[in-house]
């Protein structure tokens, strides 16, 4: 899955800007049971580090799936998700139609 995720970036145009960084930063903060929050960007992609108030694999889920419908452009999305102990970490890639976009790693623990 790796390789199709990657295959799919080096199709894209990957943006990092202030609009994104805030529309991303909007969504997460305004959500109920996230205790901590840390957005970095790397390398022209958003690494975003999350602490819930209530840790589990189901709540990770819910909380990514309703970041993805905040911010995800309805022309393509991509993610894959999996576990590492007491993180999940998501890879996340989305784009308009004129191929630009942008790519995420979000951690929830």
């Amino acid at each position: 899955m790796f390789t199709v995720l990657n295959e799919y970036l080096s199709r894209m145009h990957i943006l990092t800007d202030e609009k994104i960084y805030n529309k991303i930063n909007e969504c997460i903060t305004k959500t109920e049971g996230i205790s901590k929050v840390c957005i970095n960007v790397n390398l022209n992609r958003y690494l975003v580090d999350i602490k819930l108030s209530e840790y589990s694999v189901e709540n990770a889920d819910l909380y990514f799936k309703k970041f993805i419908k905040s911010v995800a452009y309805p022309y393509s999305l991509f993610y894959l998700r999996y576990n590492e102990g007491k993180l999940v970490r998501y890879k996340f890639a989305t784009c308009r139609e004129d191929k630009t976009g942008f790519y995420c790693e979000l951690m929830y623990s």
